[in-house]
């Protein structure tokens, strides 16, 4: 069983050094590097494979330095490439499943109808506030929220229907197993068929 003082005296000096190199600023990778450890704090229980912490802790880390560029509304100035400048003692040891699936959301995305599609791409993909989305619509806030709200719902019921995701208390996939439904054969771009 780990414990966070194990963690910390392994992992604070690489992370700081890591953090550090993303932001360019010592103090603000003093403050993400704490928020970094009081979230692996918090979730430590629930990971399950300990071989798997330094890719767990890794994507703890970029989250946290995306959420730091979006507080700083320095999104202009983030990396593109986060997971491909990962020290090499981070490398994860198998693909995120998280990234994996947004990497083949789009045939999915596909499926909703326009209005939802729309509201989904600019809230979750392009990082609009519902608030500005519906300024940019023209529509009224609370129309906006449902929008994304049904869209949300029916993409969860189109994935559901091709895998069986296995997630976290968090909603972190774990693993992802494919139903292998006749809508996925006549969809080439389904994960079920890689």
């Amino acid at each position: 069983m780990l414990n966070i003082e194990e963690v910390w005296t392994s992992f604070h000096s690489p992370l700081h050094k890591f953090i550090t190199g993303k932001t360019g600023d010592a103090a603000a990778a003093d403050d993400i590097l704490q928020d970094v450890f009081v979230k692996i704090l918090k979730r430590l229980d629930t990971l399950q494979e300990e071989e798997k912490l330094r890719a767990w802790m890794y994507q703890i880390t970029r989250n946290a330095i995306v959420d730091y560029y979006r507080k700083e509304k320095r999104l202009d100035e983030l990396p593109d490439q986060l997971p491909d400048q990962l020290p090499e003692q981070f490398e994860p040891a198998e693909n995120n499943l998280n990234q994996e699936l947004s990497a083949c959301l789009q045939p999915f995305l596909d499926q909703l109808p326009a209005k939802h599609r729309e509201a989904l791409v600019l809230t979750e993909l392009n990082g609009y506030s519902q608030k500005e989305v519906s300024e940019m619509l023209n529509i009224s806030y609370s129309g906006v929220k449902s929008r994304v709200q049904r869209g949300r719902q029916k993409l969860k019921d189109i994935l559901e229907a091709c895998c069986h995701f296995e997630c976290d208390r968090y909603g972190n996939i774990l693993d992802i197993v494919p139903h292998h439904s006749p809508e996925c054969a006549r969809d080439d771009s389904c994960s079920c068929n890689h």
